[in-house]
């Protein structure tokens, strides 16, 4: 028997399969994202040496061949093209564009490989998948995903199956959480202005409660303390802890030996005429002396009402223009060591939304990692 047009008459169901497994996966408690299993450990390593392997259409094809074997048994998941002279014969390859393509797209999936069209690769361009080892770069990884499909079609059990797919998806979404946490690589020789310009508008036009623009200045502030020493301390808490709450005076305070406030800093999505006269009643109230308020969007004409003009010290300044004109003061270098503080004080205070939002503008931006 042939499945003559399976991507279209099982897409649907497929994708609509797909995408509730995912999150199912994705809901998981994290000590068991961790933990979980759904098969042996020997089955589960083979599933891994595929999806952590260095072949990207391998990772396709596991995810593609066990997915057409859930949505309908009678498939026969070694094969790869529909005139294939066995039973159970489909088109993989359009099945992987109309669903697994799509649902990459759609889920954010970067860690499969971002491929248009996986199975144009060789090893995949055969009637079906086999120990024939012609054209095969990575034989370990092709080895292992013979015998996971293998195993998947001589049980022909439904069930196992479909602990198969979670494992795979389990496994691939391990990997994604990994990589949103970790530092894409950075450039060794710097990093422009106007690729920082570009990476900073990327990530701050999103609105986020205060918690990007805060974690961006008070990196760097950090990364330019490093350098220079000129406060003893540099400290802040997360967005959502009101300053008041925290016993702050500001949202970032910098500190001298002795622990008196040096300078207080309040950094926010966008400033208006009402929300500068906020933060500079505040800051009086609080007895601040020096204040720096950075802004990623100004909506004011930055003049301060003469009334606070006795009482302390302001400085505005436009977030961009503030982190282009402090790194452009010392080496290139500086933006790099900025950059990558950004990462670490997203991952310090759990914003990992954030976080891979960040990962993610550095690796359109940079074209690396």
């Amino acid at each position: 028997m042939k499945f003559r047009e399976f991507a279209k008459y099982y897409g649907e169901k497929a994708r609509e399969l797909l995408a509730n497994v995912w999150d199912e996966i994705r809901n998981l408690p994290e000590n068991r994202i961790r933990a979980e299993s759904y098969l042996d450990w020997k089955v589960e390593e083979e599933i891994r040496n595929v999806v952590r392997g260095r072949a990207k259409s391998f990772k396709y094809a596991i995810l593609t061949q066990i997915l057409a074997k859930v949505v309908e048994p009678e498939v026969n998941c070694l094969c790869l093209q529909e005139k294939a002279k066995v039973d159970g014969a489909f088109d993989a390859r359009t099945f992987c564009k109309e669903v697994v393509l799509k649902f990459e797209r759609e889920k954010g999936v970067f860690v499969l490989g971002g491929s248009p069209d996986p199975y144009v690769s060789k090893p995949l361009r055969h009637e079906f998948i086999s120990l024939d080892l012609r054209d095969i770069k990575y034989v370990e990884e092709w080895r292992s995903l013979y015998s996971v499909l293998r195993k998947v079609q001589d049980s022909n059990d439904p069930e196992f199956t479909k602990n198969v797919l979670k494992q795979i998806l389990l496994e691939i979404y391990r990997q994604q959480l990994e990589t949103d946490k970790a530092v894409p690589q950075l450039p060794a020789t710097g990093v422009s202005m106007h690729k920082l310009e570009n990476i900073l508008k990327s990530f701050l036009s999103e609105p986020s409660g205060g918690a990007r623009p805060q974690a961006v200045v008070y990196a760097l502030m950090k990364v330019l303390n490093e350098r220079l020493q000129v406060f003893s301390d540099i400290s802040t808490a997360k967005a959502t802890v009101a300053n008041s709450f925290a016993g702050r005076k500001a949202d970032i305070e910098c500190k001298d030996v002795d622990g008196s406030l040096k300078l207080a800093i309040s950094v926010t999505d966008t400033l208006t005429e009402a929300k500068l006269d906020e933060e500079l009643s505040k800051a009086v109230e609080r007895g601040v002396k020096r204040l720096l308020i950075i802004a990623y969007d100004i909506r004011t004409d930055k003049d301060i009402p003469s009334r606070y003009k006795r009482k302390i010290d302001v400085t505005i300044m436009p977030l961009v223009e503030f982190v282009g004109f402090m790194t452009t003061m010392l080496n290139d270098q500086l933006r790099i060591e900025f950059l990558a503080k950004v990462h670490e004080v997203l991952e310090d205070f759990g914003y990992y939304d954030h976080l891979k939002a960040w990962n993610e503008v550095l690796r359109n931006n940079l074209s690396v990692g």
